[in-house]
């Protein structure tokens, strides 16, 4: 819908504003005035009127969803959601305000909103006119197409490490090695208010080398997105699958809660808490138990070519570990960790990726020793990473080289490694 159309929506509004009056003659006065300027499209000089008013202490509903209507004219649309939202509680306004936010989610290709507003509207509306533009917006929603997604590589890694059995030690030496990932998801409705997207992802890890460190991992799931008020809700189950030189490393199951909220227009807050209940293969028992993670994260657009983001974690494991006469060797770990990205478009083709991470690890147990001692495991981990990403042709295309540094700085000596990696691949998506 134009931006035209948005505002022979917004103009009831501005009449129903008119419609009655609130206490406080001076904050009414300004009030009047500042709906005077939005008539005459002096909207600055409206936001500002209403921004007095809501600081003198009128603070009715037809306020903010006039605010609302100035900010979008002038393309504040952060400004002009929120202000639709707060408008949303009155349920004289409920209908028309969830309207015009189904319409700014649109703009935005904010789809499970897009959807949540519209059918709120639909249900809230009190004239017939309006029940019928949301259940045609809403029935306007096109399907979303399944998208499938894979990339092959080829390369060297430098950290890789082999064990000796004449000489009894771990030794470092470089490696090549290919990789396959795909991914496949599709979305289903559930009602006419939300959707669910069942997903499966797939990474294959070959060493020809050394077959003993060829690595898979298979993870597919469901996940549902509930959007309420300014928060975006994400529930979702999955399962994954791990093998490492053949044999089963890990079978879990995994239960997930994120909600994130815009902070304003260039800025994203989320949160996740993910459980999950882990199996060990036949190889690794010790690895069965619980592993919790918390994930906070900041995202932010900086520019159409410029975003970054940032993250913290959490880890706490609480696993079966292996023991026997001799001690503990324990694989459950708390972990800190923290993650920075940078994505930037240097032109319509060629897009730059940067990232780091850093995490802190510490055992629950003391490690058994050969010397018959036994020590407290604490790891500090980083990496850094750099990607160059290239569209070949219209159709989904691209090619991309990847360079990596991994560093692992252990306080028990067999478990320190790190050093180089670089790959180069192709990579395809639909759509």
């Amino acid at each position: 819908m134009s931006r035209g159309s948005f505002w022979r929506a917004a103009t009831g509004g501005l009449l129903l504003a008119l419609a009655g009056a609130a206490s406080g003659q001076t904050s009414e006065q300004v009030y009047r005035s500042a709906l005077d300027a939005a008539r005459a499209g002096d909207y600055p000089v409206a936001i500002a009127g209403f921004e007095q008013a809501k600081a003198a202490g009128l603070t009715h509903s037809r306020l903010f969803y006039n605010l609302a209507v100035s900010h979008y004219q002038l393309g504040n649309l952060h400004a002009a959601r929120q202000a639709f939202l707060r408008a949303s509680r009155d349920p004289d306004l409920a209908a028309l305000s969830h309207y015009n936010l189904g319409l700014l989610a649109r703009a935005r290709g904010e789809r499970s909103r897009t959807l949540y507003h519209f059918s709120l509207a639909r249900d809230y509306a009190q004239t017939e006119e309006l029940r019928r533009l949301a259940a045609e917006a809403l029935a306007a929603v096109p399907a979303r197409q399944p998208l499938l997604e894979w990339e092959l590589a080829g390369g060297y890694d430098r950290s890789f490490e082999v064990y000796d059995a004449v000489e009894s030690v771990r030794q470092r030496r470089g490696a090549g090695f290919y990789s396959l990932w795909g991914y496949a998801d599709h979305t289903m409705p559930l009602g006419d208010a939300h959707e669910y997207t069942v997903y499966l992802t797939a990474t294959a890890l070959d060493y020809p080398a050394a077959a003993e460190a060829d690595f898979t991992y298979v993870d597919m799931g469901a996940e549902l997105v509930l959007p309420h008020a300014a928060w975006d809700h994400v529930l979702s189950l999955a399962a994954y699958h791990s093998a490492f030189g053949g044999d089963t490393l890990e079978r879990a199951l995994v239960l997930s809660a994120a909600t994130s909220r815009d902070l304003d227009s260039r800025r994203r807050l989320r949160a996740e808490y993910s459980l999950s209940a882990i199996d060990g293969g036949s190889r690794y028992r010790y690895f069965d138990g619980l592993s919790h993670r918390l994930r906070l994260g900041l995202d932010s657009l900086s520019t159409p070519a410029l975003s970054w983001g940032g993250n913290y974690d959490l880890l706490y494991n609480d696993r079966r570990d292996l023991a026997d006469e001799y001690g503990v060797a324990s694989v459950s770990p708390v972990r800190h960790g923290v993650g920075a990205y940078i994505r930037y478009r240097i032109r319509e083709r060629i897009v730059l990726d940067f990232g780091s991470e850093a995490r802190f690890s510490r055992y629950r147990d003391r490690h058994r020793m050969v010397d018959g001692f036994s020590r407290r495991r604490e790891d500090v981990f980083w990496r850094v990473n750099a990607e160059i990403d290239y569209r070949l042709l219209p159709g989904g295309w691209r090619s991309f080289l990847r360079l990596e540094w991994v560093e692992n700085d252990s306080s028990l000596e067999q478990y320190r490694y790190g050093g180089p990696q670089v790959s180069a691949g192709i990579g395809w998506r639909f759509p």
